[in-house]
Parts: structure tokens; sequence; C-alpha cells
């Protein structure tokens, strides 16, 4: 397999219209690397560029070493599987997922050897002759993966492909495609607008918004150290609450609170920010609000309240009975809290 590194990559339509800004990251060999962020940031543009499917306007894209910036799609060794299956309704999925070789013409004995083995390692070899229209969703995306498998190639690229999944199956072919990386060990990128994807499948993360790269690190690393306000809150669910205050005294106070921070903590501390899962429901802690809302899911429970105009979630354990109107105490370790400047940059 083969490592992918973007250095500069920039994608303009019009003089006004910029989709991709400057972007630059490498893609190790064998690592599953995921683009996410929000609908119109850049991330689906960014791997159609990568898939030789739209033109770079600057910068420079190699794969394996080899630059690649004019090389024709079918020439870069990469295999694709859209959100939408593509699927040919009037071929069997042992034709699906044979055609692209045909058209390379392999000898017959390889293919009929690719896609049994395709076919089975996706565990689908008992439909090779149904057609699509006789498989159920998560069924013709296996297949859609089983005709890019079957390519072998350098560099496979997903574009949101378990959008039009439910949610149950979603999971399902999640776990599927984590297994599959983990028995091929293909350098992958994986687009998706969905944190929950991005977490539990990539080794690395590229969050963008509006066309630049916000970060590129682990996911336990976006998630504990967010280089910026906009990435805390994107990854991690819910929201981090962020409150804007001010210094005083080594508290930090704003609008109906004061929470202390450690004495070390110096500088333009503008907004503060505090996951739900680091607020501690106690009946002496220091920080009072009002139950406005309680999402009770079993597993477990978000307490809803105000802190003066601000509204707060925190995560208490399922055993724990509030309703709305009561009223709640909550203690937050000063280590766990997190620190923004005026312009919103991690301290």
């Amino acid at each position: 397999m083969s490592n992918v590194a973007l250095k500069q990559i920039t994608k303009r339509y019009t003089p006004e219209v910029t989709a991709v800004r400057n972007v630059s990251f490498e893609v190790k060999s064998g690592e599953f690397c995921v683009l996410v962020g929000p609908s119109g940031c850049g991330k689906s543009t960014t791997l159609r560029m990568v898939a030789g499917l739209e033109e770079i306007t600057e910068g420079e894209l190699s794969i394996g070493g080899r630059l690649v910036n004019d090389v024709a799609p079918r020439d870069r060794d990469i295999a694709m599987v859209f959100q939408s299956y593509a699927l040919y309704p009037h071929m069997t999925v042992y034709e699906n997922m044979a055609f692209g070789l045909r058209i390379r013409k392999m000898p017959s004995s390889e293919i009929d050897t690719r896609v049994q083995e395709a076919a089975k390692t996706l565990g689908i070899s008992e439909y090779l002759q149904r057609k699509p229209k006789a498989l159920s969703g998560g069924q013709r995306q296996r297949v859609a993966m089983g005709r890019a498998i079957v390519r072998n190639p350098q560099v496979f690229l997903f574009d949101e492909p378990l959008s039009n999944l439910d949610a149950q199956l979603r999971l399902q072919m999640r776990i599927e495609i984590a297994r599959l990386h983990r028995r091929i060990g293909a350098t992958t990128l994986y687009v998706t607008h969905d944190q929950v994807e991005a977490m539990t499948l990539a080794d690395r993360i590229a969050v963008l918004k509006d066309g630049d790269l916000q970060q590129y690190d682990t996911p336990l690393d976006i998630y504990r150290k967010p280089a910026n306000r906009f990435v805390a809150t994107f990854i991690g669910s819910p929201s981090m609450n962020l409150l804007k205050g001010e210094m005083q005294n080594g508290h930090f106070v704003g609008e109906g609170f004061q929470v202390t921070l450690p004495s070390h903590i110096s500088g333009d501390i503008a907004e503060i920010g505090i996951r739900p899962q680091a607020m501690q429901m106690t009946d002496d802690g220091p920080l009072i609000g009002q139950v406005d809302f309680v999402e009770a899911l079993g597993s477990e429970t978000f307490v809803h309240f105000m802190w003066g105009d601000t509204g707060i979630i925190a995560q208490v354990p399922p055993s724990v009975t509030v309703g709305a109107g009561d009223t709640v105490r909550f203690h937050v370790d000063p280590d766990a809290i997190h620190l923004f400047d005026s312009k919103g940059l991690a301290l």
C-alpha cells in the first residue's frame, strides 16, 4: 500500500468561490484517515481531487511518492466507493464486481479468483448470482465495496458510503468496514459528516470547515486537545458546553456562573469549554442550575439547564432521577476545562 500526501491543495471554481484552501496532511501507508466536517466544508471535494475527478487549482498531490496532479483517474491505482451504490441493475452481483477487471482485460481465471475471495471476505458469496434489485441496502453496499476490493488498489476512497442506510445497519456496516480494513490493511480515505463514524473508524481525522483544515490528529487527541472552538464543539456528543466571560481573581465569571480555574492559568481567556461528561452532580456543588429538560436514554441521562443565558448539558448516571424544574448542583474538575482565546483558538 502507499501513502497519500496533500501539500497546500487548493480548489478554486471561480475567483470568488474557493472550495478547499491550502490543505496539507499525509495519510501514511495502511492508515485509515477520515475527513469530517459539516456540509459544504470541502471534504468530498478533497476526496474527489485525490481520485482525479476534480482538477487541483494549486498545490501538489502525491500517491506512493509519485506526483499525480496531471495523472488520469484510471492511472492513479485507486478505487472509490460512493454514497450511491452505482451498481448496474441488469448485471448480477458477480458481473458487477468483475466488470472493471474485464475492462482491463484480466484473465477470466484471475477475475474469478478475485471476485470469489472478495465475496467471501464481505459475506456475499451466496448473492453472486442475484441482481441488485434483489438485495437489501447493506448488501448492495457490500457489493460496491467488493467491486473496489477486487482491484487491489493502492488507495481506497469512501465518499459517505453509509449515508443511505438506517441507524442499525449503519452501525453494522461501520463494524464491517473496520474489520475489512484490519484484514486488508489498505490506505483509506473516508468522508463522512458523522463524527461517530470518524471517531470509531479513523487512525487519524482531518476536520474541515469552510474549505480550511482545522486539525489533523488521532481521534483521542482531537477529542482531548481540540485546536479551536469549532473542533471542540464539532467532535463529541453531546456537543461541548461553551461559556463566555472574563477572568476575575482566579475565577472565570460569566452571566449566572463562576468557575474556578487552576492557579497557573493566565492569558487571553474569552471562553471556556466543558464537556457534558466532565460535569459531576453533587449535593454541594458550586455550580447551580434549574433543570429545563431531561433526556433519559437508558444507558445514560442528559440534563439540560441554564446558567444565565447559556444552555448547558450535563451527562449524569442513569440511576439519577431529576425532572424539569428541579434545582441541580454540579462540580467541574478544573483540569477538564478547555480554554479559548478571543479568536477561538485553544490555549
